[in-house]
């Protein structure tokens, strides 16, 4: 069944003039309630499907607008946001709260774009869109491939980025009792929130 209706915080998110445009948004793998939002104002929240306001707020992560943001298919409190100005942001819940664990440029990955010969300039490659490849185990190993980044270029260009385990590998048996914190962290926004 499908419900046309509009949660407190999708209006939140959605409201027009409070903060920048919408430019991307992601559910939680992990928490059917939890989603991101990112914006031309490069602002990222973590939102509640039944709370108005935002559970975190990173309200002056980028100068540049947000392009897209990116939760974790394989760890809980692990997401990332790509902006316009090529930078990659990393952040892990169980690491830091209020701020990324990376900053990473991107203009290595992307450079430019060759003039035309006609005596146009070269310009920079942008990032348009990320996206994250599932986690699966390989059959009868222990992890299996790590998760894989893609990036598409303004240049018509995909580039492909195994991420280190720290950001994609599933977590041991101490990380599920972090998880199990976090979850409790989480409760504690919501209540903090509401």
């Amino acid at each position: 069944s499908c419900s046309h209706g509009r949660t407190a915080a999708a209006a939140a998110a959605a409201e027009p003039g409070a903060e920048g445009t919408v430019t991307g948004i992601d559910f939680c793998p992990h928490a059917r309630d939890l989603f991101l939002v990112g914006r031309d104002d490069g602002s990222l929240c973590v939102y509640n499907l039944h709370c108005d306001s935002p559970l975190l707020r990173f309200d002056e992560l980028s100068l540049a607008p947000l392009r897209s943001v990116l939760w974790s298919r394989s760890r809980a409190g692990v997401f990332w946001a790509v902006d316009a100005a090529n930078v990659l942001f990393a952040f892990d819940l169980f690491r830091k709260m209020h701020e990324p664990v990376l900053r990473q440029p991107l203009d290595s990955i992307a450079g430019d774009v060759p003039g035309d010969g006609d005596g146009a300039e070269a310009r920079p490659v942008r990032v348009l869109a990320a996206s994250l490849s599932p986690h699966h185990a390989r059959s009868g190993r222990q992890g299996g491939a790590p998760p894989v980044l893609a990036l598409a270029l303004s240049d018509g260009q995909v580039s492909l980025h195994a991420l280190q385990d720290e950001y994609g590998a599933r977590p041991s048996k101490a990380a599920e009792e972090a998880r199990a914190d976090w979850r409790r962290k989480l409760r504690e926004l919501e209540t903090f929130a509401a």
